[in-house]
């Protein structure tokens, strides 16, 4: 029995078993011989182990090819989220604060 890994269309990688086609990794059958099952555990964790090895690998050579830019870019976002998360507050301040005067003055208006 040999595992197949294969990518699904969001970038899932799959394992499926040829003897068993329509089952994957995340099949939770408990039935079966327990040497197949391993073997199948096995041939994903081989699968898992591969793509993630290839994301570590490529994560290396992005950061030296782009690393410079990346960092310009990261600065750029974290400075216009901040500005934009310090503008959604003193919007909020601003609302907090028109309805404690409102409530001030209706209830003043009521003695």
């Amino acid at each position: 029995m040999e595992g197949k890994c294969s990518q699904d269309a969001h970038g899932q990688e799959t394992c499926r078993v040829e003897a068993r086609p329509q089952e994957t990794c995340a099949s939770k059958c408990e039935c079966g011989c327990p040497i197949e099952k391993a073997t199948e555990m096995w041939s994903c964790a081989f699968c898992e182990a591969k793509r993630q090895a290839a994301v570590e690998i490529l994560k290396g050579k992005i950061q030296k090819a782009w690393g410079s830019k990346m960092e310009k870019v990261a600065d750029a976002v974290l400075a216009a989220k901040d500005a934009e998360w310090k503008a959604m507050l003193a919007k909020g301040k601003a609302k907090m604060d028109l309805k404690d005067q409102m409530l001030k003055i209706l209830a003043k208006s009521e003695k």
